[in-house]
Protein backbone atom coordinates (compact mmCIF):
# COMPACT_ATOMS: atom_id res chain seq x y z
CA UNK A 1 0.00 0.00 0.00
CA UNK A 2 1.24 3.35 -0.74
CA UNK A 3 0.08 6.34 1.36
CA UNK A 4 -0.01 10.08 0.43
CA UNK A 5 1.14 12.34 3.31
CA UNK A 6 -2.49 12.39 4.97
CA UNK A 7 -2.60 8.56 5.14
CA UNK A 8 -5.15 8.43 1.84
CA UNK A 9 -4.82 5.15 -0.03
CA UNK A 10 -3.15 6.25 -3.17
CA UNK A 11 -2.12 2.36 -4.73
CA UNK A 12 -3.71 -0.23 -3.04
CA UNK A 13 -1.33 -2.70 -4.91
CA UNK A 14 1.86 -0.83 -4.32
CA UNK A 15 4.12 -3.94 -3.85
CA UNK A 16 3.54 -5.47 -7.07
CA UNK A 17 3.91 -1.98 -9.16
CA UNK A 18 7.40 -1.52 -7.46
CA UNK A 19 7.87 -5.08 -9.03
CA UNK A 20 6.90 -4.14 -12.13
CA UNK A 21 8.97 -1.20 -11.87
CA UNK A 22 11.62 -1.54 -9.65
CA UNK A 23 13.42 2.08 -11.32
CA UNK A 24 10.56 3.97 -10.94
CA UNK A 25 10.39 5.16 -14.46
CA UNK A 26 6.71 5.36 -14.19
CA UNK A 27 6.11 7.00 -11.31
CA UNK A 28 4.16 8.53 -10.26
CA UNK A 29 1.86 5.20 -11.07
CA UNK A 30 -1.71 5.48 -12.10
CA UNK A 31 -3.98 3.29 -9.99
CA UNK A 32 -6.34 0.70 -11.64
CA UNK A 33 -9.29 2.76 -12.85
CA UNK A 34 -11.37 -0.76 -12.30
CA UNK A 35 -13.69 0.43 -9.36
CA UNK A 36 -13.85 -2.35 -6.83
CA UNK A 37 -16.59 -3.92 -4.52
CA UNK A 38 -15.36 -4.47 -0.66
CA UNK A 39 -17.20 -6.62 2.08
CA UNK A 40 -17.41 -3.45 3.58
CA UNK A 41 -19.21 -1.44 0.68
CA UNK A 42 -22.19 -4.41 0.24
CA UNK A 43 -22.18 -4.11 3.92
CA UNK A 44 -23.31 -0.58 4.11
CA UNK A 45 -25.22 -1.03 1.04
CA UNK A 46 -27.12 -3.74 2.90
CA UNK A 47 -28.05 -1.20 5.96
CA UNK A 48 -29.55 -2.99 8.86
CA UNK A 49 -31.74 -6.06 7.94
CA UNK A 50 -33.75 -7.39 10.82
CA UNK A 51 -36.35 -9.61 10.45
CA UNK A 52 -40.17 -9.44 10.53
CA UNK A 53 -41.72 -10.01 14.18
CA UNK A 54 -42.88 -13.07 15.14
CA UNK A 55 -40.70 -15.22 12.96
CA UNK A 56 -39.85 -18.47 14.57
CA UNK A 57 -36.73 -19.61 15.66
CA UNK A 58 -35.44 -16.21 16.51
CA UNK A 59 -34.37 -14.65 20.25
CA UNK A 60 -33.36 -11.12 21.13
CA UNK A 61 -29.98 -11.13 22.78
CA UNK A 62 -28.11 -8.33 24.85
CA UNK A 63 -24.81 -7.98 23.60
CA UNK A 64 -22.25 -5.56 25.53
CA UNK A 65 -21.10 -3.09 23.51
CA UNK A 66 -17.37 -3.54 24.59
CA UNK A 67 -17.69 -6.67 22.39
CA UNK A 68 -18.64 -5.41 19.45
CA UNK A 69 -15.06 -5.35 18.37
CA UNK A 70 -13.85 -8.53 19.07
CA UNK A 71 -17.15 -10.08 17.80
CA UNK A 72 -16.73 -8.32 14.25
CA UNK A 73 -19.94 -6.03 14.94
CA UNK A 74 -17.88 -3.09 14.49
CA UNK A 75 -14.37 -2.50 12.45
CA UNK A 76 -13.15 0.01 15.09
CA UNK A 77 -14.29 0.48 19.00
CA UNK A 78 -14.38 4.12 18.96
CA UNK A 79 -17.30 5.82 16.48
CA UNK A 80 -15.56 7.57 13.33
CA UNK A 81 -17.47 9.23 10.62
CA UNK A 82 -15.03 8.02 7.87
CA UNK A 83 -15.58 4.77 9.39
CA UNK A 84 -18.77 2.96 8.62
CA UNK A 85 -19.19 0.18 11.04
CA UNK A 86 -17.51 1.79 14.09
CA UNK A 87 -18.57 2.82 17.89
CA UNK A 88 -22.53 1.70 17.67
CA UNK A 89 -23.16 1.52 13.71
CA UNK A 90 -23.11 -2.39 13.55
CA UNK A 91 -22.43 -4.37 10.76
CA UNK A 92 -26.04 -6.14 9.62
CA UNK A 93 -25.33 -9.48 11.01
CA UNK A 94 -21.89 -11.29 11.89
CA UNK A 95 -21.86 -14.89 12.88
CA UNK A 96 -21.14 -16.69 16.02
CA UNK A 97 -19.13 -19.33 16.73
CA UNK A 98 -21.31 -22.00 18.89
CA UNK A 99 -18.67 -23.74 20.63
CA UNK A 100 -16.44 -20.25 21.40
CA UNK A 101 -19.06 -18.84 22.90
CA UNK A 102 -19.96 -21.83 24.87
CA UNK A 103 -16.43 -22.05 26.09
CA UNK A 104 -16.58 -18.31 27.42
CA UNK A 105 -19.54 -19.10 28.88
CA UNK A 106 -17.51 -22.04 31.24
CA UNK A 107 -14.34 -19.85 31.47
CA UNK A 108 -16.12 -16.34 32.58
CA UNK A 109 -19.92 -17.93 33.63
CA UNK A 110 -22.45 -14.94 34.17
CA UNK A 111 -19.66 -12.47 33.77
CA UNK A 112 -20.09 -13.73 29.60
CA UNK A 113 -22.87 -11.75 27.16
CA UNK A 114 -23.71 -15.31 26.29
CA UNK A 115 -24.21 -17.04 30.09
CA UNK A 116 -28.43 -16.07 29.37
CA UNK A 117 -27.99 -18.36 26.50
CA UNK A 118 -26.22 -20.99 26.68
CA UNK A 119 -29.15 -23.52 26.42
CA UNK A 120 -30.18 -22.27 23.34
CA UNK A 121 -26.63 -22.45 22.11
CA UNK A 122 -26.05 -25.72 23.20
CA UNK A 123 -28.97 -27.17 21.22
CA UNK A 124 -28.66 -25.13 18.17
CA UNK A 125 -27.97 -28.12 15.39
CA UNK A 126 -24.46 -26.24 13.49
CA UNK A 127 -21.24 -24.78 14.23
CA UNK A 128 -22.10 -20.84 14.24
CA UNK A 129 -25.39 -18.78 14.68
CA UNK A 130 -26.42 -16.11 13.09
CA UNK A 131 -26.62 -12.21 14.66
CA UNK A 132 -28.71 -9.48 13.13
CA UNK A 133 -28.38 -5.99 13.52
CA UNK A 134 -32.22 -4.85 14.88
CA UNK A 135 -32.31 -1.16 15.99
CA UNK A 136 -35.88 -1.36 15.79
CA UNK A 137 -35.04 -3.69 18.89
CA UNK A 138 -38.47 -6.17 16.98
CA UNK A 139 -37.33 -8.69 19.44
CA UNK A 140 -36.59 -7.22 22.73
CA UNK A 141 -33.16 -6.03 22.40
CA UNK A 142 -30.68 -4.71 19.51
CA UNK A 143 -29.21 -7.39 18.47
CA UNK A 144 -31.15 -10.93 17.41
CA UNK A 145 -29.90 -14.84 17.25
CA UNK A 146 -31.11 -17.42 15.73
CA UNK A 147 -32.05 -20.28 17.73
CA UNK A 148 -32.85 -23.12 15.36
CA UNK A 149 -31.25 -24.54 11.78
CA UNK A 150 -34.62 -23.47 9.86
CA UNK A 151 -34.42 -19.86 11.27
CA UNK A 152 -30.72 -19.97 10.16
CA UNK A 153 -31.06 -21.29 6.71
CA UNK A 154 -34.16 -18.79 6.09
CA UNK A 155 -32.26 -15.39 7.27
CA UNK A 156 -29.36 -16.23 5.47
CA UNK A 157 -30.82 -16.97 2.56
CA UNK A 158 -32.75 -13.46 2.96
CA UNK A 159 -29.47 -11.53 3.84
CA UNK A 160 -27.54 -13.86 0.39
CA UNK A 161 -30.32 -12.01 -1.45
CA UNK A 162 -29.63 -8.90 -0.67
CA UNK A 163 -26.16 -9.54 -0.93
CA UNK A 164 -26.82 -10.69 -4.75
CA UNK A 165 -28.58 -7.90 -5.49
CA UNK A 166 -25.86 -5.67 -4.63
CA UNK A 167 -23.30 -7.73 -6.56
CA UNK A 168 -25.78 -7.73 -9.50
CA UNK A 169 -26.42 -4.30 -9.48
CA UNK A 170 -22.25 -3.12 -9.22
CA UNK A 171 -21.40 -5.78 -12.14
CA UNK A 172 -24.25 -4.40 -14.19
CA UNK A 173 -22.91 -0.52 -13.45
CA UNK A 174 -19.72 -2.09 -14.89
CA UNK A 175 -21.05 -3.27 -17.79
CA UNK A 176 -22.85 0.34 -18.13
CA UNK A 177 -19.81 2.07 -18.36
CA UNK A 178 -17.63 -0.39 -20.35
CA UNK A 179 -20.56 -0.32 -23.27
CA UNK A 180 -20.82 3.66 -22.85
Amino acid sequence: VLLSKGGEVLIADAVAKISEDPAGDGFPWKADATPILTEEDILVKMGSMPPEPGESGLKGVFVNSKNYLPLGWVTQAEESDSVPFSGFKLKPYVMLGKDAALAEVKKMGFASDWDSYKKELAAFQGPEVLLIFDPGRTYGEKIIMTTSKEAFAREMARLQEKRDEIIEEFERSLRVKVAG
